[in-house]
């Protein structure tokens, strides 16, 4: 399937429970891995911004590049300082903090989706961050738009919507 639809915004995704499933990682969302790699052919700044340390960094590229999303198609990798507690109140307030200086007015980019299995992370973006289309990420490749806007571009992809959810399903084409 041939993509029409040319994107000029940062497209956001959680690596843990949204890449790979949150309590087994060696279980790669690969349908999840397939979005992303649309968006990167749509030209879309796909960035990974996951509460992981960035001592594991090699392997977060590595899962990705196992299942073909090369290091350079990416626009960012934004993990956490080593020195950084992980607990979920310090992991919301991190992101928060990432995410508006993903946004911030000296940039000519936007936030255009966010993909992420933490509901408050979503709750912070749909305040702050409101332009966002917001995509919760849950168990067996299910997608919710938390927040449906404007920058809404995973229609584009070609994914089936269901009353409201976004499954991702195989694509044959004849």
């Amino acid at each position: 399937m041939q993509l029409q639809v040319k994107c000029n915004c940062i497209v956001v995704f959680d690596f843990d429970g949204v890449i790979v499933e949150k309590e087994n990682e060696s279980i790669v969302r690969t349908k999840t891995v397939r979005l992303l790699k649309s968006y990167t052919t749509m030209g879309c700044k796909v960035t990974i911004l996951s509460g992981r340390r960035s001592s594991d960094r090699r392997k977060v590229l590595n899962t990705l590049w196992d299942y073909g999303v090369h290091p350079r198609e990416l626009f960012k990798v934004i993990l956490r300082p080593p020195a950084e507690h992980v607990a979920e109140k310090i992991e919301l307030e991190w992101k928060a903090k990432q995410l508006a200086s993903l946004t911030s007015s000296r940039r000519n980019l936007q936030v255009c989706e966010l993909h992420e299995d933490n509901i408050e992370v979503l709750e912070w973006a749909s305040r702050n961050i409101p332009e966002a289309c917001l995509v919760l990420h849950q168990q067996g490749e299910v997608l919710v738009v938390y927040k449906r806007t404007r920058n809404c571009i995973i229609q584009e992809t070609g994914i089936d919507t269901y009353g409201g959810r976004y499954y991702l399903e195989e694509r044959h084409t004849a």
